[in-house]
């Protein structure tokens, strides 16, 4: 009868039949190895799972690598070139969520009356959310207040990233609050729009919704793409219907103290709108100025192109020569900062920093990044994800939604290095249908707890 080995399965010899062997060393090897013994392999069982739990060891540090290092994106390095020529298409504390499910929002409804305001709280579904705490406190230390604003399917959600509390509220189309408010009538619309300086207004696909900074009503003002300004530097508000922006010199309707103006814009611009700052026109000749809309007219604003501005300042794209091309910040007080001229690249979008001392661009892959005036230092932001963005109030931070994967809200400090990403439906947070987003705070006496 045979006698075979029963863990290699060969003839035993006379000889001996050894399977004591090093763990990763041969046979032959293993008896020349000082300062190590070997270890015996008992039976086919132990070799077996042994191999086993070192492929599976294996797999799972894998996966950890690969997941830990997609979970950052390296700089686009895909450089488009330094800025030659101009384009106009491109200028364009402790956690306090409460822990209840979310109160079931209905479908955005705009036949409700103008007092109905839904504003049932979201809170976390698991529990407290490292992240959201980190962006609490960092905003404590600041003593800043700021409310987030985007667009769901439930309607529109309101983030109290200062309190770490966030609400859905249902849109309606309705009068405007307090005395300041003023109607647009259009085309005869029995309905005429309310809306008032008091308002920030979010813009998402082709809509416009005015959210009152008071009592965080928010109304449903346009539909049809139509170009509105609330806030403009001479205190006039602004409305450009979308029919006429599809032709040549578009009507513009201004409206100054309850007197309303009707007047034509320059069939040689492109009208855009400058939050803060008001109504401003592109020059699409070889001037290349800007103009500003005033309650009767328009008049220059600067000789260069504006390619975002507010109440405190400019960001102009300047061109001593055809293929030479160059950014810089222009303050209302007169103060002129040039930007550096690697900084910018074609097709970037840009957006002012509130006090007009710092830059932020991405480009069309997202990949962003900030100057600051006043370091004249640039600092990375992301490589990838932002499709829109908004400063907070205090211009100490930036804020955008990542829409991509799982929704999530991102906040970047400027006097931080990383930024913070809240998972908004790991907090029961409605996902965004686009990435526009507004940021602004209350007026004073108006928070949580004011009398």
């Amino acid at each position: 009868m045979e006698d075979r080995c029963a863990v290699c399965g060969e003839l035993r010899t006379e000889g001996t039949h050894d399977h004591g062997v090093l763990i990763g060393v041969s046979g032959d090897e293993s008896s020349g190895r000082s300062g190590r013994s070997a270890v015996p392999i008992a039976d086919e069982r132990a070799v077996r799972n042994r191999r086993w739990l070192r492929v599976g060891a294996g797999l799972i540090a894998a996966w950890l690598v690969v997941v830990g290092v997609g979970r950052f994106t390296a700089p686009d390095e895909a450089a488009q070139g330094p800025l030659a020529t101009p384009s106009v298409a491109s200028m364009t504390a402790p956690l306090t969520m409460a822990t209840a499910e979310p109160t079931p929002v209905p479908t955005p409804g705009l036949d409700r009356p103008a007092d109905a305001v839904d504003a049932g709280q979201l809170g976390s579904r698991r529990g407290a959310d490292v992240q959201l705490e980190r962006l609490v406190r960092q905003l404590g230390r600041r003593s800043s207040e700021a409310i987030l604003a985007y667009r769901a399917a439930e309607g529109i959600v309101l983030v109290d990233l200062s309190a770490g509390t966030a609400e859905v509220i249902e849109p309606f189309e309705g009068a405007a609050s307090g005395p300041e408010a003023i109607a647009v009538h259009i085309g005869g619309d029995a309905h005429p729009v309310e809306f008032s300086a008091n308002d920030t207004l979010l813009r998402s696909n082709g809509e416009v919704f005015a959210i009152d900074r008071t009592d965080l009503r928010v109304r449903l003002i346009a539909r049809d793409g139509s170009l509105v300004v609330a806030e403009s530097r001479s205190g006039s508000l602004f409305w450009v219907p979308g029919q006429d922006l599809q032709g040549s010199a578009p009507e513009v309707i201004s409206l100054t103290g309850g007197t309303t103006e009707w007047f034509r814009s320059p069939q040689t611009v492109q009208l855009l709108v400058a939050d803060g700052l008001g109504l401003i026109g592109l020059e699409t000749t070889t001037a290349g100025g800007t103009l500003i809309a005033t309650a009767a007219g328009f008049e220059p604003l600067s000789e260069h192109r504006v390619l975002d501005a507010n109440a405190a300042g400019r960001l102009e794209l300047v061109c001593p020569g055809v293929e030479t091309c160059g950014l810089q910040v222009v303050s209302t007080g007169g103060g002129v900062w040039p930007v550096p001229p690697g900084f910018a690249e074609l097709a970037d979008r840009f957006v002012l920093a509130p006090n007009a001392r710092a830059v932020l661009r991405y480009t069309p892959s997202g990949y962003a990044e900030i100057y600051d005036v006043g370091t004249e230092s640039v600092s990375w932001v992301t490589g990838a994800s932002m499709n829109d963005a908004a400063w907070g109030p205090d211009s100490s931070f930036v804020a955008w939604v990542d829409v991509l994967g799982a929704p999530e809200l991102r906040v970047m400090f400027l006097d931080a290095p990383d930024w913070l990403s809240i998972n908004l439906s790991e907090l029961g947070i409605p996902r965004p249908i686009d990435s526009e987003v507004v940021v602004f705070s209350r007026p004073v006496g108006d928070g949580p707890g004011s009398s």
